[in-house]
C-alpha cells in the first residue's frame, strides 16, 4: 500500500465516497500507515463529517493541488 493517497470525491467511475468504504475493508490497509487526504473543490461541511468512520482520511485539501495545499500533508 502506499504511504498517502490523494482522492478526488469527484472520479468518473466510482465517487471518492465508495472507494472509502471498498478500501475501508481492505486488509492490508488494516496492517499499514497509508494517509488518505480527500482532494475538494467544495467547502461542503457535511463532506467533512462524512469520514468520521473513516481512521485513515487524515485531512481535506481544497483544490486546485498546488505546493501550498500539497504542504499541508503531514508525513
Amino acid at each position: 500500500m502506499p504511504d498517502i493517497i490523494l482522492l478526488d470525491i469527484n472520479m468518473p467511475i466510482m465517487t471518492g465516497w465508495e472507494f472509502c468504504e471498498k478500501l475501508k475493508t481492505n486488509t492490508y490497509l488494516k496492517n499499514t500507515e497509508t494517509q488518505v487526504y480527500i482532494l475538494t473543490n467544495s467547502l461542503d461541511w457535511g463532506d467533512e463529517q462524512k469520514p468520521a468512520d473513516l481512521t485513515f482520511v487524515k485531512g481535506f485539501i481544497q483544490k486546485p493541488l498546488n505546493t501550498r495545499n500539497i504542504s499541508k500533508i503531514a508525513c
